[in-house]
């Protein structure tokens, strides 16, 4: 009888923990989003910023942008600029904003910073960070599900920076299945990101058709193959500015601003 009594609790047990974990599965954005901003607040607390001397900003560019993710929360849209090395007064045009990770992760602040940029006069973008050796079907899902972009928004952000253990091959074969994914979906061919020494090993010679946005820090111009069209180049990672309490990375755009609206989504 007792034997009967424990092997019914064992069965109470797992049928528990099974509905416990099914429910964490249904909700997990919403356990991602309000853990992280629990963690956030009690890190400012313990950790205060401590901020890095003011960047170099290059010159005869005219916009300037920056992206965002998690790592800057409590961000006042309304104040967002800085002041350049001449101390002149810089205002962004211009914002790329984390959304999706993966499988299945969506950044937990995405929301908040899309539907607060919506509101004011500033062009808005969201990017996926891929991992080349994952699910390439489940990673578009991840983005379509969590990103809606309107006429006048940025084209999709792929941002590639690991290989995955991979080839060349089969890096630049995968990125072109989530490309394609995406420019399906969207009806637009989408904006691929990385840093210039990634971009010169594995894109530079198979995305001809592709719109880059460098990171090269702290060089007078970003360095990367004749081949690659480069129209945002992220300057610094430590951009110190008005309305965020973080460090930003910092951007500009590689051309006009008629270029610029060229390539909005129409």
């Amino acid at each position: 009888m007792a034997a009967k009594k424990k092997y019914k609790k064992r069965w109470i047990l797992l049928i528990i923990t099974l509905g416990l974990l099914a429910t964490a599965w249904i909700f997990k954005k919403d356990i991602y989003y309000y853990g992280y901003k629990a963690y956030r607040y009690a890190d400012r607390r313990v950790n205060p910023k401590r901020y890095a001397n003011k960047i170099w900003y290059p010159e005869k560019y005219t916009l300037h942008g920056i992206d965002i993710s998690r790592w800057q929360d409590d961000i006042d849209w309304k104040k967002l600029s800085t002041t350049n090395q001449f101390k002149d007064t810089i205002k962004f045009d211009f914002v790329f904003i984390k959304a999706t990770e993966g499988i299945w992760l969506e950044d937990p602040l995405f929301d908040d910073f899309w539907t607060a940029a919506t509101t004011l006069p500033i062009y808005k973008g969201a990017y996926h960070y891929f991992y080349p050796q994952k699910n390439i079907k489940q990673q578009i899902n991840n983005f379509k599900s969590s990103v809606t972009l309107k006429p006048g928004d940025l084209p999709p952000v792929i941002d590639i920076e690991e290989t995955g253990k991979l080839s060349k091959k089969e890096i630049v074969k995968n990125l072109k299945l989530f490309a394609d994914g995406l420019k399906a979906h969207y009806g637009v061919r989408p904006i691929i990101y990385s840093n210039a020494d990634f971009i010169n090993d594995y894109l530079s010679e198979d995305f001809e058709e592709y719109i880059f946005w460098i990171a090269h820090y702290y060089v007078p111009k970003p360095v990367v193959s004749g081949k690659v069209k480069w129209l945002f180049w992220q300057h610094a990672d430590k951009g110190v500015i008005h309305g965020c309490r973080e460090l930003v990375d910092v951007n500009v755009f590689n051309g006009s601003r008629k270029d610029f609206k060229n390539i909005l989504i129409k």
